[in-house]
């Protein structure tokens, strides 16, 4: 972390108390907490999208991943737990229809939305009454989770 002077906790700021990192630059984990302070990761994606992220691994084990040139794009995603009814393999997003999943967007997405859990906690941008299922099968994982209401631009 670079700041003015080279020095995080010094002079007349008042110090650093914790720090909010983009959710899918999880490398500011290991740098908070070799500093002794809190990071919370922010996601700007929905409960729902961040929740299917975080089960890439599952949708592969499922099947459902990679996305076949045939597969029928309004099938139900099996792999994402509390979606089953409502998720379908169109609602995945674009770099989920890689057919080779070494693929390099891919790999960095799923990756870094594993380390989430290490984080003190993950804000997304959502409401409980939008997206409770969703933040009841995230909560599981990583129980800090700050629901912050829609962020837009006519609010």
């Amino acid at each position: 972390m670079l700041l003015p002077g080279g020095c995080l906790n010094c002079g007349s700021r008042p110090p650093v108390s914790s720090v909010i990192a983009d959710g899918i630059m999880c490398f500011t984990i290991d740098v908070a907490k070799e500093m002794g302070i809190p990071v919370f990761l922010f996601r700007a994606v929905s409960a729902s999208c961040f929740w299917a992220f975080y089960c890439i691994p599952k949708l592969i084990e499922s099947g459902d991943l990679p996305i076949k040139e045939d597969d029928e794009m309004d099938r139900l995603v099996t792999g994402v737990t509390g979606l089953e009814k409502y998720l379908q393999l169109r609602d995945l997003p674009s770099f989920c229809r890689a057919s080779d999943l070494s693929d390099r967007a891919f790999q960095v997405i799923t990756s870094e939305t594993q380390e989430t859990h290490r984080a003190n906690g993950l804000i997304l941008n959502t409401f409980e009454d939008l997206e409770e299922l969703a933040l009841a099968q995230i909560r599981k994982h990583i129980p800090n989770l700050y629901a912050i209401r829609p962020l837009h631009a006519h609010l």
